[in-house]
């Protein structure tokens, strides 16, 4: 699950509080015990609590859905990656283990649409240029357009795993693979060559020779 949290609150900002002892009691199994597995994730809504919103499924029409229960395509699976966020667009991109970028509303948490990379992410995305370039344990890095409707720009082999999150700096993109660092650049136009006149016109003003006296 994806959480977006407003840090400018204080105090306990949990979704949830634990609930009172006898709130707790009462969810035991019929005629035996309470269930742990029930007491555990029983609470209540916490007033303080400082979360936006939070992205577990792609079809929210699915209340009480158990997200492990749905194809990864469909939910947000877990991740080691930071998010990259447009803000020419407002948009939110996150790529997660099993191999999907998902884009969202960063404002709201409205699903936009995934991607399926058809390999696992380490990294995180970049996004530069109205792109986002992902890289993945297949070798390859993605560019994909930073827009609300998904579309593939390009797809590059980089002959081994890609395990960091490119880098963009001074007009230079910098992708590290296991055993190499590769700087991509438009080329630079060629620098065209001096010239000098093959004779030196004459002078034709008067000079005195310097004498060290004006």
């Amino acid at each position: 699950m994806l959480w977006c949290v407003d840090v400018t609150r204080r105090g306990d900002i949990s979704e949830e509080l634990d609930a009172p002892a006898a709130t707790q009691a009462a969810a035991t199994q019929p005629g035996g015990p309470p269930d742990p597995l029930a007491v555990r994730r029983r609470g209540m809504h916490n007033p303080n609590s400082g979360v936006v919103w939070k992205f577990a499924t792609t079809n929210w029409s699915k209340p009480g859905t158990r997200n492990w229960n749905l194809p990864g395509a469909e939910r947000m699976n877990r991740t080691m990656a930071t998010v990259a966020i447009d803000p020419a667009t407002g948009l939110l991109f996150v790529a997660d283990f099993s191999g999907f970028m998902h884009c969202l509303s960063a404002r709201t948490g409205r699903h936009m649409w995934t991607y399926e990379m058809d390999s696992p992410t380490w990294g995180s995305p970049l996004v530069c240029d109205g792109k986002v370039y992902q890289g993945c344990e297949n070798g390859f890095v993605y560019v994909l357009e930073a827009a609300g409707r998904e579309r593939l720009i390009g797809r590059h082999d980089m002959d081994t795993v890609v395990y960091s999150t490119p880098v963009y700096a001074n007009g230079v993109l910098y992708i590290m693979t296991r055993d190499k660092l590769f700087a991509i650049a438009e080329p630079r136009p060629k620098a065209r060559p001096l010239t000098v006149p093959s004779t030196i016109p004459a002078t034709t003003s008067a000079t005195k020779p310097f004498t060290g006296v004006p």
